[in-house]
């Protein structure tokens, strides 16, 4: 048996270097590795560089379930120890892995399910999934290019030189080599769910202002005015669809105004990053608003309708809104 504690302690010693606004905020609050951090020593530092503390407690990979106990009195500090478990490649990038050698690589290693299936990216529904079924098999996910990529986002949210832009694919190129990561990694895992790699590559590939780097943006004025029917026609249909899916066809003028506040208020991302495929940005416009609808409709009625972010495609217009009855050239970017 391979002894895991061997493996773990050849990266003890390595603190990541793929982060610059964590560097920035190590020198400045004079952090170490092993020092003491309480509740009001995150606040401070939260305050003054005016972080979301989930990226805060993120980049010094402190778990929620312990902020949460030092935020709420139950626990007094946790020790600045950063995790050398997403510093351990097992698998390549995509590898795929079924029931039998997960038990494999589990028993070399000599650890638990959960640490396994954290080092592998696999999901609890994934994972009981291939418990169940021998055939089975599941992609494994490169944690530790995973974890560099939302660095890298962190710290284009963050830090002044970067900011909400677009960034030329030569200059991604630059910044994923300094961190030693491709291109094609970070279009894998810039977004959440993994499925939605293609779209990313379709932007690299097609984009000539380049990729679209930023927070939450409303829909232009010029935009909304000049295809607000085009878009409320669309939100009509799309609602008494979801109506009838959901067998409550009441709702349907709600639903439309979920939709039409969702694409509105949360769409101008959307809009800039696929400006060069006028039916591609709607469709994705249309898929968001159809899961605050989805949203919406579990909240109110307390639906218990559980999917895997990983699982389900997020982007399934193809599907459910297949419709070209407009004209492109009436949209304005």
């Amino acid at each position: 048996m391979i002894k895991f504690d061997k493996l773990i302690a050849k990266c003890n010693t390595i603190m990541y270097k793929n982060s610059e606004i964590l560097e920035i905020i190590m020198k400045k609050y004079k952090l170490k590795l092993g020092m003491k951090l309480d509740i009001l020593l995150l606040n401070t530092i939260k305050q003054i560089e005016e972080m979301e503390i989930k990226d805060l407690i993120y980049i010094l990979e402190i778990n929620p379930n312990t902020y949460y106990k030092l935020k709420n009195g139950k626990q007094m500090y946790t020790k600045l120890k950063f995790n050398s478990h997403s510093q351990i490649k097992i698998l390549k990038d995509g590898e795929k892995i079924n029931k039998i050698r997960f038990k494999t690589i589990q028993n070399k290693l000599g650890i638990k399910n959960y640490t396994l299936m954290k080092l592998l990216g696999i999901t609890r529904y994934k994972y009981n999934k291939m418990m169940k079924n021998d055939k089975y098999e599941i992609n494994s996910i490169d944690i530790k290019a995973k974890r560099i990529v939302k660095l890298m986002k962190i710290d284009f949210k963050y830090i002044k030189k970067y900011g909400n832009r677009y960034y030329k694919i030569e200059e991604l190129n630059e910044y994923c080599k300094k961190r030693k990561i491709t291109i094609n990694q970070f279009a894998k895992y810039y977004s959440n769910n993994v499925k939605h790699y293609k779209f990313n590559k379709i932007i690299i590939e097609k984009s000539e202002k380049g990729f679209w780097i930023g927070g939450k943006l409303k829909l232009s004025e010029k935009f909304t005015n000049k295809n607000y029917k085009i878009l409320y026609n669309k939100c009509v249909k799309l609602s008494n669809k979801m109506a009838y899916l959901l067998h409550c066809q009441n709702l349907k003028d709600e639903f439309c105004d979920i939709a039409i506040c969702k694409i509105v208020e949360d769409g101008g991302v959307i809009v800039k990053t696929f400006y060069f495929d006028i039916k591609l940005m709607l469709n994705i416009l249309m898929t968001k608003a159809k899961y605050a609808i989805f949203n919406y409709y579990k909240k109110e009625n307390n639906k218990m309708i559980y999917y895997d972010e990983y699982e389900n495609n997020y982007l399934e217009h193809t599907k459910l809104l297949t419709d070209s009855r407009y004209d492109p050239q009436l949209l304005v970017t």
